[in-house]
């Protein structure tokens, strides 16, 4: 019993430790950041994406495919680069100054790992996904920092940066989006909001759409009804027709003059 006390005890100990402590001002774990794909990039492709996997791996959940803060950074990336391109370091230390010299500007979807040792090593270290970093600011997500296998999404200043990874004391990899990718399908991604009766949907964008339309079903594989139609810019649309307590499916259409794109279905329960 007492060792099961004890276990506990450092297990709460190391979860706080791990937590990023730095201005309230910054970041609000309950409601996490507030910034939108536009916020880290002026492509409209990556802008499309980010908040596509914002709300696929939305704030304060859990992260559904393996690898932890390494996969999550992976898949992150590859979601946004055509190609990247990566750098090791061995001795590199992690100060500000470096950060910037090797960070600043970079593309949406960089992929920094970190180490308490001077050398790469893949098994040991954190990964944090950079989505916008300037002289100002740093927009960045993160998964298992916080919590176990938990994704968050952070602003705040370079101090605020370096004060929640400078224990690490080194960095050994960045790897940077050469160019974002283009997709000829839309992806979709569904959240319920707070609100009862309204459900929030994301998608990347289509090359070469003219419009997008969103259709709903209350069955996977039942009839979808056309609910809401936007152009060719815009890719996101708020359902607040949805039946309260309901599970309701999506696809989104991409118009097109060469053919029409369907994304898959998603599916999402109303509060």
């Amino acid at each position: 019993m007492k060792r099961k006390i004890i276990a506990a005890f450092l297990a709460a100990i190391l979860s706080m430790t791990a937590m990023p402590f730095f201005t309230v001002q910054t970041y609000a774990y309950s409601e996490g950041s507030t910034f939108e794909g536009k916020d880290c990039t002026d492509n409209e492709n990556a802008a499309a994406a980010i908040d596509y996997l914002m709300n696929r791996y939305p704030h304060g959940k859990t992260f559904d495919s393996p690898g932890t803060c390494w996969g999550y950074a992976v898949k992150i990336n590859d979601l946004l680069a055509d190609s990247s391109r990566s750098s090791y370091y061995n001795g590199l230390r992690f100060t500000k100054t470096n950060f910037k010299n090797k960070c600043l500007r970079a593309r949406a979807g960089t992929h920094i790992r970190f180490s308490h040792g001077s050398t790469f090593n893949g098994g040991y270290g954190h990964s944090v996904v950079l989505l916008e970093v300037d002289d100002n600011k740093v927009l960045w997500a993160d998964n298992n920092y916080y919590a176990y296998n938990t994704v968050c999404y952070y602003q705040g200043t370079l101090n605020d940066f370096y004060k929640c990874y400078g224990q690490y004391g080194y960095i050994n990899m960045v790897s940077k989006p050469v160019k974002y990718k283009i997709y000829d399908t839309p992806r979709t991604a569904a959240k319920a909001l707070k609100a009862a009766g309204r459900i929030r949907l994301n998608w990347m964008k289509a090359s070469a759409a003219e419009r997008y339309q969103i259709y709903r079903s209350y069955a996977k594989d039942g009839e979808y009804k056309l609910i809401g139609e936007v152009e060719n810019d815009i890719f996101q649309f708020t359902d607040d027709t949805v039946k309260k307590g309901k599970k309701a499916w999506y696809k989104i259409k991409a118009v097109k003059e060469s053919g029409n794109k369907w994304s898959g279905a998603v599916s999402c329960r109303a509060n």
